[in-house]
């Protein structure tokens, strides 16, 4: 019997625009490097594909670093949603990058993804100090997307 492998968090990249003292308490450096920018999509999907069929998959978060600065990150979400109808897809995202959260809402199939944002403060000068940005606005902006898009 094939054991289960029924959730699988696939990291984007290691990529932040964020600063955040507990990431970086728990040893990522402040200096680092991108890696992952350079895997193609396909190589994602296959490991989807594969976990699927083999292990039935039935939930993927994607995470990073941040998600949204992976440059392919609209074609794969629209990828899995379409190969992968019964896949439970969900993003955790910072929320710095209303933009790239806007494109995706633009799109017909972007009700079958559940986007976490993390929000370590709704005080900016707590904010600022958390995560070493001034991105508040931005964040919240990204909310004010995802709430007008429920309703």
């Amino acid at each position: 019997m094939m054991p289960q492998v029924q959730s699988l968090r696939l990291v984007l990249n290691n990529q932040c625009n964020f600063k955040c003292f507990y990431c970086f308490n728990e040893g990522y450096p402040k200096n680092i490097k991108e890696h992952s920018q350079h895997v193609d999509i396909e190589h994602y999907l296959n490991v989807i594909d594969y976990l699927h069929k083999k292990h039935g998959l039935r939930k993927v978060k994607l995470t990073g670093g941040e998600p949204f600065l992976f440059s392919s990150i609209n074609d794969l979400i629209k990828e899995i949603v379409l190969r992968f109808p019964d896949i439970n897809l969900g993003i955790t995202t910072n929320g710095s990058q209303p933009e790239r959260i806007k494109q995706l809402l633009l799109q017909d199939y972007s009700s079958n993804v559940k986007i976490n944002v993390s929000l370590p403060s709704v005080d900016r000068n707590n904010f600022k100090i958390i995560t070493g940005t001034d991105y508040l606005d931005r964040v919240l902006t990204s909310i004010e997307l995802l709430v007008s898009e429920i309703v």
